[in-house]
């Protein structure tokens, strides 16, 4: 898709809480707006509590639209709300990203652009440490066989475009057509492996991921800071991906594979607990969350993380 032609595109900002948009992003949403492009600019207010849900910021007033919600819904069902809102701007892509991500000013019109044919969804590079290590991560790989969804990350900073299995949903242009056509994000996954879920649901329909590294974007992870409610929602949305989209036998290797997981955090856990590391209680709290996360998912329970797990992750009931 050429940006020099009269397209246009819906970009989604989520915000949680009050926290603020980082100073990249706003500048990159500045330099968008003064593109060729028709922006429609959507900040999605998703709450940390009652509070949040009626604060007003300055930074309200340089989108078209603020979506206040009433209560943390979670990643995929305030994005798929986000959607809703822009139906009648009849936008040709969307744009979704987080408040939190840092990138260079320009950059979003290369990812926007490359967004067509059979590209349903384009997303960028993201700039890592990890290990103490810079590191580039490049989209992720996930297999039907045991569903486990890892991210791929090379120490050379890519200069081509890959062809991926999924992208970080942290920063992601899809084609609205196509979005629609798959229907949207999941709302009973919350948070972690939407991104996953619907890039498989678009490869099954014939389209294509991509990660361009014309963009590059960085991003904290929140592994550590939401533990057990990660490994969680992590592996009780990979389960849930897998049924949605896999045959029985595909289901079982990832339930099978799931269970492997729980006694490796397990182990994880006792082993940190003798060397005395202070990793110990953000294992026990994974390996606590994981297994309650396998066991919500064979009873079918979807949406936010139990109300003990979300107390550890400070994520308000």
């Amino acid at each position: 898709m050429d940006v020099e032609e009269e397209q246009s595109v819906a970009v989604l900002v989520l915000r949680l809480g009050t926290t603020p948009i980082s100073a990249e992003l706003s500048a990159a949403l500045t330099d968008l707006a003064n593109s060729p492009l028709r922006v429609v600019t959507v900040l999605i207010q998703n709450p940390r509590s009652s509070v949040d849900a009626v604060t007003e910021s300055k930074e309200l007033h340089e989108f078209t639209e603020v979506l206040r919600l009433q209560a943390n819904v979670g990643y995929a069902a305030a994005m798929n709300a986000g959607n809703d809102v822009v139906r009648s701007h009849n936008c040709q892509v969307l744009l979704f990203v987080t408040n939190d991500v840092s990138l260079e000013c320009g950059s979003l019109s290369s990812l926007i652009g490359a967004a067509e044919g059979d590209v349903a969804i384009a997303a960028p590079v993201i700039e890592v440490t990890k290990d103490a290590v810079q590191q580039w991560q490049v989209g992720g790989s996930w297999s039907k066989w045991y569903g486990w969804a890892r991210h791929r990350h090379t120490h050379i900073k890519p200069t081509v475009e890959s062809t991926v299995d999924w992208a970080d949903g942290a920063c992601l242009a899809v084609q609205r057509r196509l979005f629609d056509e798959v229907g949207g994000f999941d709302d009973g996954t919350f948070l972690y492996a939407e991104d996953v879920q619907l890039a498989v649901r678009m490869r099954q329909a014939g389209y294509r991921v991509v990660v361009t590294s014309d963009t590059v974007i960085a991003q904290s992870s929140g592994m550590h800071r939401r533990s057990g409610a990660h490994g969680y929602l992590l592996i009780r949305n990979e389960l849930r991906c897998a049924q949605r989209t896999a045959g029985p036998l595909s289901l079982a290797g990832t339930f099978t594979f799931s269970l492997v997981r729980v006694g490796v955090e397990v182990g994880r856990t006792l082993a940190n607990t003798v060397l005395r590391s202070p990793l110990q209680k953000h294992h026990f709290r994974q390996s606590i969350g994981m297994a309650v996360g396998v066991f919500d998912a064979i009873r079918g329970r979807h949406g936010k993380p139990p109300s003990f797990l979300n107390r550890w992750a400070a994520i308000p009931d």
